[in-house]
């Protein structure tokens, strides 16, 4: 059997998330098994001219064809698919098997545009397109997680200037849709993780399964294919000596080719948060497993990430181990649900998680050596974007721009009460929070609603806990000006960026304070119960 997109199996279809049939934006059914697909009266795809291409190249043309038409207008979908297919139908198919035989790196896109560029019938700007819809096309692969597909290319890709459109390393610096969070970004998503895990036990368990992915991958980069074949069992608790617990998740290390599976573990440490939320997800699995009589595959290994129902189409004793698996998309869809049901305003997905863990690491002055380790790439060379990329200029924050960043980034979460006699523990004097300036005694600021000593630094991580309770009449100006003097102290110091941002979050939180008492919205928030 010729190994092309005309002789796709089962098998390929789930390694690369084909659906059988699916449903369009505008709700049009679609048979993805037929030849000719109608989305309307006008459009169409017909995949005639691309059932020669190799199937590393066809199929994942495909998948992203099927992924457009559920997220795009159906006419978005027919031209990317023209600019696709028009553009490789052109590279000669003993070049294209020769590629899809290898690595899937820049040389295929050399090939499609020099195609492009010999064929007179292809206009300059019709070119630029194409090639931007195959720089998106590619991203796209390298994030789901296909064999062969290439980050240190995607990178390439991101970086060239197409169409008089310079990307740059904007994708990797500042770009708001594409790069790594900025701090406004990272800050609604900070808020969001800590309101979510606030109510974790009032959570769906889809909604618990998209809050873990958006941990796991944020804190240890990983992609949608790491995160997939995370199983149960991977969650570890060693207990010390002195009866304290270490928490550890074992992240699958992934094979380059072939049906994606492990080839060993990279054992990560977690933290108390993140370990709450995998062990309350494994809880949920196994009363899920009890009560439909196992969801297991032939090795009784049960995946972290559990669908509702089995994927079709997957029969065998390889595959039958991820039928309950969530597919790549389906993490992009669980990521796309969690930005909006929090209201972030912006687009996240394991890719984007994976540029900000990466350049969090290198300004916060790790090495080449150790990045690569922490991204699992066995060359140095991978890695040096995110320090060709290092911006070298300290942010600049005043108090101006902290009340104007303030409703935006949702650095604080916690309820302003008029005072003493409105906090959770207004009869405690243990739970009063009281802070010192330079010169100045201690001032109390506001109360704690948390029932046990949470062991972080008062008051400067107060102010951004869900438990604080600032009072109307403290002196929160006072915290700002201070907060923002101790800074400009350290920026006048020559001290390094991260020492002088490092409270840069708790400066933004204690400004909406301010601006929220100073509007009289004191009391707005929801009142919490203690834990």
């Amino acid at each position: 059997m010729t190994n092309n997109l005309r002789s796709e199996s089962i098998a390929a279809s789930v390694e690369y998330a084909i659906p059988q049939s699916l449903t369009t934006r505008d709700g049009v059914h679609v048979d993805t098994r037929d030849m000719v697909w109608r989305m309307g009266p006008n459009d169409l795809i017909n995949w005639e001219n691309a059932q020669s291409f190799p199937l590393r190249i066809g199929a994942p043309i495909k998948s992203y064809i099927c992924q457009q038409l559920m997220d795009s207008a159906a006419g978005t979908a027919r031209a990317t698919f023209w600019r696709l297919v028009g553009g490789l139908q052109r590279v000669p198919p003993e070049e294209l098997e020769a590629i899809a035989a290898g690595e899937i790196a820049m040389n295929l896109f050399y090939a499609y545009k020099s195609a492009l560029e010999n064929d007179p019938n292809i206009s300059h700007g019709t070119a630029k397109e194409m090639q931007s819809s195959y720089r998106r096309w590619y991203v796209w692969c390298v994030d789901v997680g296909f064999p062969g597909f290439s980050d240190e290319a995607s990178i390439e890709l991101l970086d060239r200037t197409i169409g008089g459109s310079s990307k740059g390393w904007a994708v990797l610096s500042s770009d708001p849709d594409e790069g790594p969070l900025g701090f406004v970004q990272d800050s609604c998503l900070e808020a969001a993780i800590a309101r979510s895990f606030e109510s974790i036990d009032l959570l769906c368990s889809e909604e618990l399964q998209a809050l873990t992915a958006v941990m796991l991958s944020k804190s240890y980069g990983l992609y949608g294919a790491h995160l997939q074949l995370i199983n149960d069992s991977d969650y570890r608790v060693d207990v010390l000596s002195d009866g304290s617990e270490v928490h550890w998740i074992d992240v699958p290390r992934l094979k380059k080719r072939g049906i994606r599976a492990r080839v060993g573990v990279r054992r990560r440490r977690l933290g108390s948060r993140l370990a709450s939320c995998i062990a309350t997800l494994r809880a949920v699995n196994e009363r899920r497993r009890r009560a439909d009589g196992g969801i297991l595959g032939p090795t009784g290994v049960g995946p972290l990430f559990m669908r509702e129902t089995a994927r079709d189409g997957l029969v065998g004793p390889v595959l039958e181990d991820h039928a309950y698996r969530w597919s790549i998309s389906d993490f992009q869809s669980a990521m796309k649900k969690f930005c909006e049901s929090n209201e972030l305003g912006f687009r996240l997905y394991p890719r984007r998680l994976r540029y900000t863990f990466a350049t969090r690491l290198v300004e916060e002055g790790c090495t080449p050596l150790e990045l690569a380790d922490a991204l699992d790439h066995t060359d140095l060379q991978h890695v040096m974007v995110y320090f060709d990329a290092r911006s070298q200029i300290v942010r600049q924050l005043d108090e101006a721009m902290a009340v104007r960043l303030a409703p935006i980034a949702m650095a604080f979460l916690g309820n302003i009460v008029a005072g003493p006699s409105e906090a959770t523990r207004g009869d405690d004097p243990a739970s009063v929070i009281k802070f010192k300036g330079s010169g100045s005694e201690l001032l109390p600021v506001g109360g704690c609603g948390f029932l046990r000593n949470c062991g972080l630094d008062v008051p400067l991580a107060c102010y951004t806990c869900p438990k604080m309770e600032p009072w109307v009449d403290a002196p929160h100006e006072f915290v700002l000006s201070e907060l923002l003097k101790d800074r400009r102290r350290r920026e006048s110091m020559g001290l390094d960026e991260k020492l002088v941002q490092i409270h840069d979050r708790t400066i933004v939180a204690v400004a909406e304070v301010v601006r929220r008492i100073a509007s009289g919205k004191a009391g707005d928030g929801q009142k919490r119960n203690p834990m």
